[in-house]
C-alpha cells in the first residue's frame, strides 16, 4: 500500500513537472491562444471537456487546479485530473461533430450557451450567482441542450447539468 502511493506521488509530480516544463515553452505560466481558437482539455478517466469560445481563453494551474478563464468562462479542474491540455484550429463555422467521451462548451456571440455530448433528456439549469433558477431545459435527441442569454442582465450566471457538471458563464 506504502509503495502503491509513492508510485502515486512520483506519478502526480512527474506530470506536473512535464506540464510546467511545457507551459514555459509558451513563456510562463500561462498558455495562450494565440492561433487557435478551441480549447480541449482530456482527462485521465478518457473524457474530454472542450471550449468554443469568441475569446481565446488562458489556461493556468496550481499544484491543485487547471483554472480556464476568458471574458466568457471561468472554470476550475482538479489537476489531478488532468492528462493534457491542447488548442486546436479549427473553422468555428465548421468544427466537427462531438466526439465519444468529450462535453462541449460553445459560446459564441454572447446570445447563447450550448452544451453537446451530452446524454439526451439530461436535465440542465442556468441560475444566477443568489441562485435563482432563471433557465430550465433537457438535453435533446442529439445530446445538445441551448439556453439563450438574450434578456438577461450582464452577470454571471453557473450552468448545471444533473449529471454533476456545471459551467460559469460570464455575460457582458
Amino acid at each position: 500500500m506504502k509503495q502503491e502511493k509513492k508510485e502515486l506521488q512520483h506519478y502526480a509530480r512527474l506530470r506536473h513537472l512535464v506540464l510546467t516544463l511545457a507551459l514555459c515553452l509558451f513563456g510562463g505560466a500561462a498558455a495562450f491562444a494565440n492561433d487557435y481558437n478551441v480549447l480541449i482539455i482530456q482527462f485521465v478517466d478518457g473524457t474530454t471537456q472542450s471550449y468554443v469560445l469568441d475569446t481565446r481563453p488562458k489556461v493556468t494551474f496550481d499544484a491543485q487546479n487547471l483554472y480556464v478563464h476568458s471574458p466568457q468562462v471561468d472554470d476550475t479542474y482538479e489537476y489531478r485530473r488532468v492528462k493534457k491540455f491542447v488548442f486546436e484550429e479549427d473553422d468555428v463555422s465548421a468544427i466537427q461533430s462531438v466526439r465519444e467521451g468529450e462535453c462541449r462548451l460553445t459560446l459564441l456571440g454572447g446570445h447563447a450557451a450550448t452544451v453537446s455530448g451530452l446524454e439526451a433528456g439530461l436535465a440542465a439549469k442556468l441560475c444566477d450567482t443568489a441562485g435563482r433558477q432563471v433557465r430550465t431545459a433537457k438535453a435533446d435527441a442529439a445530446g445538445t441542450v441551448s439556453f439563450s442569454l438574450q434578456g438577461l442582465p450582464v452577470g454571471t450566471y453557473i450552468l448545471s447539468l444533473s449529471d454533476g457538471k456545471s459551467f460559469k458563464i460570464l455575460k457582458h
